[in-house]
């Protein structure tokens, strides 16, 4: 690759460089010293340092790991951070006067975030995930800036951002709240400002949008706050005055707001970021800031070219000959042969070259030229044509297609005359072999993968229609015919490939439960009328004939008619080069039960199956060949003519229309595959058998065409094919390597290529890629009505040039947060290594099951609670609460003791404990600790039970209680078993999907909820009923009430949706987030993976988009914080009060019965 400038944003709008210094975009975290003069900040992270008015920048830290969150003691002389120097973000310091080594202050293995200093300097405020259960852990604490003391908790309700106020009294934090660079978003989810009183232990929202309010910063003297406001779709820096509850917008940006403020001590400076810089407001003058420009002149050693040592690939193709291949590496094309293996570059641009493909002759290679923005499909030659591919030094590059849409993937007809290639928008193309008279052949929303027949008029594809079900099609390559659809099944069915000798189309498909099979039809008007078992009567009917005892006399009277030879057999046709194939179908598996259903997130780089030659002209006819020899002239003359016209006709037909289509579906023969899903399927060479491989599987197998047949492995190895040849020949890339398998061995052809790869120019490649990913696939068109292109200029120059991959990253977050939609994000691999903490083992803070009184003072840990199933609640290491653990592994501990540096170590090694009991005598007790991510979730099996048990008494034993975590088939399965287990005597039913972030099985329980009632029955000495083994799943058609929140998101809220539009139940709780569309997940160029939305849900009554529409509860009740922790839950006592109203008014579910004798 060599890189071309394309200049879509000016180095003004950057920053532009002084005297070679590096301009510093996109820094992070700033917090400002007391007086204002100094700024620090995290950018590519290390903490940095700089007069808050910008210029150069001086490095604080230097460590490999990742520094962030700096903070200024009151007094402006200690830097406190975070750094994942231990191996989890711990809080660390760093006196500025000595510049010395930093000191670590907490020491947890659980995240614990450095929030804010007292205003005697003598406490953090921190926010940290502990045992606490829920969709949001996080909890505020104070401790020591020594580390010496238990930290603290300040509340049972989560936050974030908090701030101390000046006089110590209140605490300002933030609740809720979406990806911090989505832009415009209007929902329950917007993010909330509240004051916490510690004098009185109330809580307070002091000020609202409908968009969010975040980040807040006191003012000097406490009489208010600055913070963040969305209001209008844009974050702007407002300021709220307590005396007058006056809320005033300071700034006036109407695109790309204001982020993270941070304000001095003083009150004299703040700095807020916006874009890639940060501005600089001065609160006496207003207005909107102005923009600083920070630089460095440090040498990071930032990698900014590596050298590439490959030597395998994904993309390969075979010569005509099979001695020539050409393949791609670094996203170029290399040719050698198959002796010498020897690489010789072909190309070398900017763009990346893939989907390589040999010509018919040999002499050209069709490839896919791509610039991340637009992609070509070309094709080059070599200059000299009589230098062989691996030593030519010169070649001609021709665009054949240059389409306005993505190219997805192309063939070239096996008779090397005509080219079909596919366009992202799901459009399959044909046109003639240089790119001209292009034309449609079909279209749907979702790319078709195809193969041509091996005679080149007929192709086979498979795409899926509106409803996502993938079926089979077979049409004629000029157009000239409606296409059939050959499979017509209600499960999917993908992957089609002709039969060498083009009689046959096996697919893969799942008809029989929820296995996938192998299944094959025979095209022909023989094989229409002949089953497997009917072709071996006729065989056997042949057999007898030669039974003399079956055998009949010729009659005098009729002369026996000579025998007709045997026409010669035709050559087999061989395979022309196959694409290379993803390791998974072309088409996604639809849902089993217990998965997600994959065809919510589609390829977009469908690879389809391969094309087929035509078998070559005899070079030397037999001249005593009778079939081939053409009639003499007397006799053709002597012919009639209206008979002459009427078999010519018939040839013509035959010749046209070699298949009969007719009912084909019924044709269909099923190959069983026992195990995994079969995919990449390939026909032997004599159409007989068909070879395949498994999703996830080790080896390839053959199985033959036939009802019952046989299936064996053909080799012990795995690969993409590309083509099969005559002797079952195949073309493979196996292992990376370009390979010939036969006689079931696979020989490589292993290479070696020497290359580089530049930072800038792959950075580049990968924005675009995510940027023209959305482009192409985001569910609305019209892409929430941005300026698309504009958002690349914006971007693009930026991210090329971040210095690490979490900055690029942030640039990539940016860009999607121009879409304001849910279910986006991206992560990268490293460009290069990156730090990690490596020991033989890992230590973490044990726990034990046990929850600590934060109240109690003195000796030793008193225990609050035991969670239920923990190894605290097991016999053989019991505790109660109540009792007082007294020491840890023979170390004395107080209730100030910071216990995590005594519980750190091996979580596979018991400890001991000393425990006074609660008759004051003491016990020692071995005990094996688990993590903390353990706890949580047993503390979240706790609560269920504990609402449970609320609604059992509310209810006084009328409701049952459920609680739906994920909307996945393990907690299906447990719904389920639930309506037996909390349902079973009940009159009606609690569902709760409270923080249920989604999943997919909103029709599994409202199949479950909505179960047609059309009869009972009575068996004898029985009451009224209905068989449960005639139900899809166990039923509930009693009154149901829904809970749901804020955090009710995805597949949760299509369940609190329908609840509603088919009016089976009220809902109660919190309008739902309004993040609903089906996303998928893309790899972009082997570096990054991407969540893009590509499906919209739209209510069937309105036709309103789900997505910034959440449902709306019948009862809307918002807690306050630290409610539903203390066991105070107002939504559920509503929910106990209307369904009870509603049971009471519900008649009898079933009518007397009426026996027909009485």
């Amino acid at each position: 690759m060599r890189f071309i400038v394309i200049p879509l944003i000016s180095l003004s709008a950057l920053g532009s460089l002084a005297h070679g210094a590096t301009d510093m975009l996109n820094p992070v975290t700033p917090s400002l010293s007391p007086d204002g003069s100094k700024l620090v900040f995290s950018w590519n992270g290390d903490i940095w340092i700089s007069n808050s008015a910008g210029g150069d920048a001086e490095r604080l830290t230097t460590h490999p790991g990742t520094e962030i969150y700096p903070l200024f003691s009151r007094d402006g002389k200690t830097l406190y951070f975070n750094s994942n120097q231990s191996g989890s973000l711990q809080v660390w310091k760093l006196d500025l006067m000595k510049r010395g080594k930093p000191v670590q202050v907490t020491h947890h293995s659980e995240t614990t975030l450095v929030e804010d200093i007292s205003p005697d300097d003598s406490q953090l405020y921190l926010r940290a995930y502990r045992d606490f259960p829920g969709r949001n852990p996080l909890r505020l604490y104070t401790q020591d800036v020594e580390g010496e003391h238990a930290e603290k908790l300040l509340f049972d309700a989560y936050g974030e951002d908090a701030r101390i106020s000046p006089d110590g009294s209140k605490l300002l934090f933030v609740r809720e709240g979406v990806e911090t660079y989505r832009k415009g978003y209007t929902g329950s989810q917007a993010s909330q400002v509240w004051l916490y009183d510690f004098s009185t232990g109330e809580y307070t929202q002091p000020v609202k949008s409908q968009f969010g309010c975040k980040d807040p910063v006191w003012l000097p003297d406490g009489s208010g706050f600055y913070y963040a406001n969305g209001e209008g779709g844009t974050w702007n820096l407002w300021k709220y005055t307590f005396a007058n509850s006056e809320n005033s917008q300071l700034t006036q940006f109407k695109d790309d707001g204001v982020l993270t403020p941070t304000l001095s001590r003083d009150g004299s400076t703040l700095i807020f970021r916006r874009l890639f810089h940060y501005y600089k407001w001065d609160p006496s003058i207003g207005g909107d800031g102005e923009r600083i420009q920070l630089t460095h002149s440090e040498d990071l050693q930032i990698l900014m070219e590596k050298d590439l040592k490959i030597n395998t690939t994904s993309d390969a193709d075979f010569s005509g000959s099979g001695l020539e291949i050409v393949f791609t590496a670094n996203d170029d094309l290399y040719a050698m042969d198959t002796v010498l293996r020897e690489p010789n570059q072909i190309t070398s641009t900017f763009s990346r070259e893939y989907n390589v493909v040999f010509s018919k002759d040999s002499q050209a290679v069709f490839f896919i030229q791509d610039d991340g923005i637009n992609t070509k499909l070309c094709k080059i030659t070599k200059k000299d044509a009589s230098k062989y591919w691996w030593e030519a030094q010169e070649f001609d590059t021709e665009v054949v297609i240059d389409s306005p849409v993505t190219l997805d993937t192309f063939y070239p007809s096996p008779d090397g005359k005509q080219l079909a290639y596919t366009t992202i928008d799901g459009k399959l193309w044909i046109s003639d072999i240089n790119g001209k008279d292009s034309k449609v052949l079909t279209a749907a929303w979702d790319t078709p993968s195809f193969e041509w027949s091996p005679d080149s008029k007929w192709i086979t594809y498979a795409h899926q229609n509106d409803n996502f079900n993938g079926d089979v099609f077979l049409t004629k390559a000029d157009g000239s015919m409606e296409a059939v659809n050959i499979s017509q099944h209600p499960d999917n069915d993908f992957g089609p490939t002709f039969s060498p000798d083009g009689k046959k189309i096996a697919f893969v498909g799942r008809r029989y439960g929820s296995s996938y099979d192998i299944f094959y039809v025979d095209l022909t008007s023989i094989g229409s009328g002949k089953s497997e078992r009917a072709q071996r009567i006729e065989n056997a009917r042949k057999a007898m004939k030669k039974d003399p005892a079956y055998k009949k006399k010729e009659e005098p009277s009729k002369k026996a008619e000579p025998e007709k030879p045997e026409e010669p057999k035709k050559e087999e046709p061989a395979k022309e080069p196959k694409k290379d194939e993803p390791d998974t179908p072309n088409k996604p598996e639809p849902p089993s039960p217990n998965q997600p259903d994959p065809n919510n997130q589609p390829d977009p780089k469908k690879v389809p199956a391969n094309p087929q030659p035509q078998p070559k002209a005899d070079p030397d006819p037999d001249p005593d060949d009778q079939s081939k020899q053409e009639e003499p002239a007397t006799k053709k003359e002597e012919k009639d003519d209206e008979s002459t016209a009427a078999e010519d006709e018939t040839d013509k037909q035959e010749e046209e229309s070699p298949y009969d289509l007719t009912n084909i579906q019924k044709r269909i023969e099923r190959i069983q595959v026992r195990g995994s899903t079969p995919n990449k399927l390939v026909w032997t060479s004599d159409s007989k058998s068909i070879i395949f491989q498994t999703s996830g599987g080790k080896s390839t197998y053959i199985v033959e065409a036939k009802e019952k047949g046989a299936t064996k492995e053909y080799i012990k190895a795995t690969g993409s094919p590309l083509r099969m040849e005559k002797g079952n020949k195949l073309y493979w890339v196996s292992k990376g390597i370009p390979s010939v398998a036969t006689g079931g061995k696979s020989s490589g052809y292993p290479f070696t290529v020497f290359t580089t790869q530049n930072r800038v120019d792959f950075q580049r490649l990968l924005f675009r890629g995510a940027w023209r990913t959305m482009r192409d696939g985001f569910y609305d068109e019209h892409l929430n009505g941005k300026n698309w292109l504009g958002m690349l200029s914006k971007y693009e120059h930026a991210a090329a040039s971040a210095p690490s991959m979490k900055d690029f990253d942030r640039y990539v977050a940016m860009l999607l947060g121009e879409l304001n939609a849910s279910h986006t994000g991206f992560r990268s691999k490293p460009w290069q290594s990156t730090w990690s903490k490596r020991s033989a083992w890992k230590d973490e803070v044990a726990h034990f099951g046990l929850i600590f009184d934060p109240e109690h003072q003195g000796e030793g840990l008193k225990v609050k609670e035991v969670l239920p199933t923990s190894p605290a609640d097991e016999q053989r290491s019991k505790i109660e609460a109540g009792e007082i653990i007294l020491s840890i592994d023979e170390n004395k501990v107080q209730s100030d003791t910071a216990v995590s540096k005594v519980l750190t170590g091996r979580l596979s090694e018991a400890r001991s404990l000393e425990v006074k009991g609660l008759d004051g005598e003491t016990r020692s007790v071995e005990i094996q600790p688990i993590s903390f991510g353990e706890a949580r979730e047993l503390a979240a099996e706790n609560n269920i039970e504990k609402t449970r048990e609320m609604v059992e008494k509310l209810s006084n034993g009328r409701l049952g209680y459920i609680h739906i975590a994920r909307m996945m088939w393990d907690e299906f399965e447990k719904f389920e078993r639930h309506l037996y287990e909390n349902g079973a005597g009940k009159d009606g039913l609690i569902i709760d999907v409270r923080d249920n972030g989604g999943g997919f099985t909103t029709d599994h329980l409202l199949t479950a909820l909505t179960q047609p009632r059309h009869a009972f029955t009575i068996p004898r000495n029985g009451g009224p009923g209905y068989p449960q083994d005639r139900f899809v799943y166990a039923t509930w058609d009693k009154p149901i009430i829904v809970l749901c929140n804020q955090n009710s998101f995805s597949n949760a809220e299509i369940f609190s949706h329908a609840i509603k539009t088919l009016n089976r139940g009220k809902l109660v709780g919190v309008q739902t987030a309004g993040g609903v569309i089906s996303a998928g997940q893309v790899n972009v160029l082997g570096y990054g993976s991407l969540r893009y939305p590509f499906r919209g849900w739209f209510v069937i009554d309105s036709g309103k988009d789900m997505e910034l529409n959440g449902a709306k509860p019948d009862f809307e009740i918002w807690p306050m914080p630290g409610e539903i922790p203390a066991g105070i839950d107002h939504q559920l006592e509503k929910a106990v009060e209307v369904l009870t109203k509603e049971i009471k008014d519900k008649p009898s579910q079933f009518p007397k019965a009426q026996y027909h004798n009485r």
